[in-house]
């Protein structure tokens, strides 16, 4: 009785053991596993950070083009009222030309027909 109950025994611890390794195998696995995820999660990371740079410069660029066309958009503006500016300026002096012109016009049909009278009296 002595012996079937230390075999007994030994059996409960053996199959303990076997038992704990399992565990033990088990929570290994799992561990390796974690750490796997975890590395390629930190890879994800770093991938996502790489393309979040990427498009933080892309932004930048872009709003640097932005301003630029908008400094070339202002200039250009600037030279348009010039333009049109001295274009206006340009209508007006030729207005004015053409009143003066009809002026002297008017002027010379005058001395003209005055001249005329003048000779017909002679």
């Amino acid at each position: 009785a002595v012996v079937s109950t230390q075999s007994t025994w030994e059996d409960d611890a053996c199959a303990d053991i076997d038992r704990s390794r399992d565990k033990y195998d088990k929570l290994q696995t799992q561990l390796i596993r974690v750490e796997e995820d975890k590395e390629k999660t930190e890879q994800e990371m770093m991938r996502q950070g790489r393309d979040l740079e990427m498009l933080q410069n892309t932004i930048q660029k872009s709003q640097r083009e932005r301003e630029n066309m908008q400094s070339e958009m202002d200039v250009l503006l600037d030279r348009i009222n010039k333009m049109s500016d001295m274009l206006d300026k340009s209508r007006r002096e030729k207005e004015d030309a053409l009143i003066e012109l009809e002026r002297r016009k008017e002027e010379l049909d005058k001395e003209r027909i005055q001249g005329k009278s003048l000779e017909e009296e002679r």
